[in-house]
């Protein structure tokens, strides 16, 4: 018994075949693709070396420049034999409705030797009003991904000589950064640290812990806090939340 398949038979298989290796291999290049997007964004959202578009380890002048206004002279902190500087700035103090919405009440800069090694950013308890730790979390978390660690009951971490101590609620670590993100202590005034893990061990060494960023008290508790409703609390807290930028 023979088998005859027709010329035109095996053409139109060949064909089909064709068509279908040709639609899996695009199938597999918009896969790729999709994959290295994704990659691409969790790679970004999860830069611990910057805060907003300040990055750790530049120059005085690059930030000055990078803030779009122009920053203070320095605190020069003298202490030999490096140089340790120190620069503040707050947002409110210049014109634009951006800026006067900036839920930022102030920003310290650090560098040691002329490389940014620490930013602190105290957030306006205002504009943070009502709004919960959790609700900060996922708010960094977008930029710097999901904590290392999370604090759901904040203890004390950081204490310093005649100041209150900052309740620690979550962190974001890697080998060479680390951001964290602090509650004040009997206050819902919240503060975030970047900081570069080998230039803060280089200027704690030099002695800056001492002299350096002995970051400024909160802003004051409201004294009619016994008093804040709830409802007006919830009010503000979604507010906040949706118009709050870390």
């Amino acid at each position: 018994m023979s088998i005859h398949i027709a010329s035109g038979d095996l053409s139109r298989a060949a064909s089909l075949s064709g068509i279908n290796s040709l639609a899996n291999a695009r199938r597999l290049l918009a896969l790729s693709a999709c994959l290295m997007a994704l990659s691409v964004s969790l790679v970004s959202a999860q830069d611990r070396s910057r805060y907003r578009e300040y990055r750790l380890g530049d120059d005085v002048r690059t930030i000055s420049g990078q803030s779009g206004s122009v920053l203070p002279i320095p605190r020069i902190i003298p202490l030999e034999p490096v140089v340790l500087q120190e620069m503040e700035w707050r947002p409110q103090y210049f014109r634009g409705a951006a800026r006067q919405a900036d839920a930022v009440a102030r920003v310290t800069f650090g560098f040691y030797d002329d490389q940014l090694f620490r930013i602190v950013v105290d957030y306006d308890r205002l504009r943070t009003d009502g709004m919960t730790e959790a609700d900060m979390v996922m708010a960094f978390s977008e930029s710097y991904g999901p904590p290392s660690r999370r604090v759901v009951a904040s203890r004390t971490i950081v204490e310093r000589a005649g100041q209150g101590a900052d309740l620690l609620v979550a962190s974001w670590e890697d080998n060479d950064y680390s951001v964290t993100l602090h509650r004040m202590e009997d206050s819902s005034a919240f503060r975030l640290i970047v900081a570069s893990t080998r230039l803060a061990v280089l200027a704690e060494a030099a002695g800056a812990a001492g002299v350096l960023l002995d970051v400024h008290e909160a802003p004051a508790q409201r004294s009619d806090d016994l008093e804040y409703s709830h409802s007006a609390q919830e009010k503000s807290r979604l507010t906040n939340k949706a118009a709050f930028r870390p």
